[in-house]
């Protein structure tokens, strides 16, 4: 089995005589208790200072270090990766040459994190190293500290709704226009329409996708023909959305066999 970077930059700071057994006992016991990565930890009780790790797990691994502090990122790069994947494996793209991306990561031995990356992009990943607490700062600097809180707020006020409750009880196709078009005035359902539109205007999607699956409903953009998941509300959600998609576009909401065509 591949050693864990945990396991690897332990290796590395006791062989360059940067860490003693009893500092990594410590270490690893603080660790337990208040969480985060031993890199982190060892910075944080001043075992070893933040550019000192960063340097000696680079040359240890062989990859090269970045402060992003000290980087100004481009924009255009944070429409490539999406914030809930930034903030799910802890990475921050960097810059694009070519067909190969660069990616700043707390853990470049993450091959799930590539992967996702090479997969999201169709790209090749060329990773940087860097630190934990750099790489949250730069997700917080550059998308924006409470966007994923606001959605995930307004899909919980959604799924509190009266009226989304008894459309999900009620079954598809159980209500009628009328009834429809009052859900569609719903504030909750009213907001997360329009973030869901906004975030597309932002991203400068050719295409929003919303569609059922199994017990969730899929939002997904097209940026440059690829497509990047945002957000898997509550199925409930679904009928309440793309009815006021309708209204927005002035199309028939009680029309469900037939494809609208709206502007």
């Amino acid at each position: 089995m591949e050693p864990s970077l945990r396991d690897k930059l332990t290796r590395i700071l006791i062989d360059s005589k940067l860490l003693t057994q009893e500092d990594l006992g410590k270490a690893v016991e603080i660790q337990k208790t208040k969480g985060g990565t031993l890199g982190e930890t060892l910075v944080r009780l001043g075992i070893i200072s933040k550019d000192d790790l960063m340097i000696t797990l680079s040359q240890g691994l062989g990859i090269p270090p970045i402060n992003l502090s000290r980087y100004k990122i481009d924009p255009a790069m944070l429409r490539m990766v999406p914030q809930k994947i930034a903030k799910h494996y802890q990475i921050m793209p960097v810059s694009k040459i070519g067909e190969i991306l660069t990616i700043a990561m707390a853990d470049p031995l993450n091959i799930f994190a590539i992967d996702e990356i090479k997969s999201l992009t169709g790209l090749k990943i060329s990773p940087l190293i860097t630190t934990e607490n750099d790489i949250k700062e730069a997700i917080r600097r550059y998308y924006g500290e409470d966007v994923s809180t606001e959605m995930d707020r307004l899909v919980e006020d959604v799924i509190s709704s009266k009226e989304i409750k008894m459309m999900e009880d009620e079954g598809p196709g159980a209500e009628s226009a009328s009834e429809l078009l009052e859900i569609t005035k719903e504030a909750p359902v009213v907001k997360f329409t329009n973030a869901l539109l906004a975030e597309g205007v932002s991203l400068k999607a050719s295409d929003i996708l919303v569609e059922p699956v199994g017990n969730q409903m899929r939002v997904r953009y097209r940026v440059d023909g690829i497509l990047h998941e945002w957000q898997r509300p509550p199925k409930a959600m679904h009928k309440g959305i793309v009815s006021r998609l309708k209204v927005m576009a002035e199309l028939n909401i009680a029309e469900r066999r037939l494809p609208p065509d709206g502007r």
